[in-house]
């Protein structure tokens, strides 16, 4: 299950992930992944989710939003994530303020 999916990405990546509750549901998750890049602390964001159901509540803005704010809290100097270019996701990212810097 999700839990499960959850241990297994913390040990492997050595991040966090946390969960977003509505009441007493489970309506979201995201991971914040440590990394050092040209000496910089940096973090990644992993697996931006929020449950269909619940898409269209802003849930996911303040999910990124309090992620970021963790982000700068913790002393880090960056963060990045990865999206698809032929998703939507790519578009709201950078409405919130992330930047294209390559494709694959």
């Amino acid at each position: 299950g999700l839990i499960d999916d959850i241990r297994c990405k913390v040990a492997l990546l050595d991040g966090g992930w946390f969960l977003a509750w509505c009441a007493d549901t489970c309506v979201g998750q995201i991971g914040l992944i440590p990394f050092d890049f040209d000496g910089r602390r940096c973090m990644r964001l992993q697996n931006v989710d929020i449950h269909p159901h619940y898409q269209g509540q802003r849930l996911g803005g303040k999910l990124l939003r309090w992620a970021l704010s963790q982000v700068q809290q913790r002393g880090f100097e960056a963060a990045c994530l990865m999206a698809r270019a032929d998703d939507w996701p790519k578009e709201w990212y950078q409405r919130v303020g992330f930047a294209k810097v390559g494709e694959t």
